[in-house]
């Protein structure tokens, strides 16, 4: 069976656009629920395609994110704690979980973007936010990924 998977560029921005909405949010110190089954999978996403090819996880996948906690730690920074549910092998289990986003000026620009830094167990990584998600700099800008350039924005 072939599944054509072109719509996923456009989920993955829109699940990080989501994401820095919640940022931002508690970056204001609003109420946010992190037990929703949409926050869990954007852990997942993010440790997918940010750790699943560090050594000693060849086997094994990110299966969603439980009991987060988050601590805003400046004005813009937040850390989040948890669990990420981790499989393999015919089995799962939890490992600790830590990300730590942040707002970042360009260098030589106003503009801004946000940084995440994550670890499930004893592997870490850092990436752009977008990149995080899987989102092309094309996408990111706007252009669907599946339309010839010029043909569509957002």
């Amino acid at each position: 069976m072939l599944v054509v998977r072109r719509n996923m560029p456009m989920k993955n921005r829109s699940l990080a656009l989501s994401f820095e909405s919640v940022f931002q949010r508690l970056l204001f110190f609003e109420a946010v629920a992190l037990d929703t089954p949409e926050i869990s999978s954007m852990f997942e996403l993010i440790a997918t395609n940010l750790l699943a090819g560090t050594p000693g996880r060849e086997h094994q996948y990110f299966d969603g994110a439980v009991g987060l906690s988050s601590k805003v730690r400046t004005s813009r920074k937040i850390e989040f704690q948890g669990q990420m549910w981790v499989g393999g092998e015919g089995t799962q289990w939890t490992e600790p979980l830590k990300a730590t986003v942040t707002e970042k000026n360009e260098k030589g620009s106003r503009k801004r973007r946000v940084w995440i830094s994550i670890s499930v167990g004893a592997d870490r990584a850092t990436a752009e936010l977008f990149s995080a998600f899987g989102v092309s700099p094309q996408a990111e800008s706007g252009r669907r990924e599946d339309c010839p350039p010029g043909s569509h924005t957002t």
